[in-house]
């Protein structure tokens, strides 16, 4: 069996097994720790304000800058 062809098989494996522990829809299942709101500082302005989850680090004044909008922003 080539190299090749037996990492096929093992994605087709691993396939199968991933599929079990999404649902139909292909949505993510629920998170076991749920969300908590929690108090952050901006990152840019450094002022604390109430974040959602912890992907949110910049506050919703600072969003609406232009420099937070510019598409090179974080790069």
């Amino acid at each position: 069996m080539s190299k090749r062809s037996k990492n096929t098989k093992r994605l087709k494996q691993a396939n199968k097994k991933r599929r079990g522990f999404y649902n139909r829809n292909d949505n993510k299942p629920p998170p076991d720790v749920p969300h908590k709101i929690v108090t952050r500082k901006c990152l840019m302005c450094n002022v604390t304000f109430q974040s959602s989850h912890v992907g949110n680090r910049i506050c919703s004044e600072c969003k609406m800058t232009p420099d937070w909008k510019q598409t090179h922003m974080g790069l």
